[in-house]
């Protein structure tokens, strides 16, 4: 029988009514260890606290930009072409503003 338990990026175990967030870790426990895990990428979530909201896309421009400054747990490619730019934080900003328009 398996368990699971669900860790932030610093490694302590969330429990409770929390939403997924970037950045989490689903760990599959077997006889209390841990036997494989899975890094949560939730897309449009770049910040790691489970919203999606202009504040991913303007984090997401300065990321872009300023690289060292501002990290990304993982690098998200928001508009689908391909290819990790800026374009990706302006399409995420329009999703936040006309989701139906610009979905994820």
């Amino acid at each position: 029988k398996y368990e699971y338990a669900l860790y932030d990026k610093d490694g302590n175990e969330i429990t409770g009514d929390n939403r997924l967030a970037t950045g989490q870790v689903i760990k599959k426990i077997e006889n209390g260890e841990v036997v494989d895990e899975v890094t949560v990428v939730v897309e449009g979530d770049i910040d790691g606290d489970s919203e999606i909201i202009s504040d991913d896309a303007v984090y997401l421009l300065r990321n872009t930009l300023l690289g060292d400054e501002y990290g990304v747990v993982f690098e998200q490619d928001i508009n689908g072409d391909g290819v990790y730019t800026s374009d990706d934080a302006v399409y995420l900003l329009r999703h936040t503003l006309l989701p139906d328009l610009y979905p994820l």
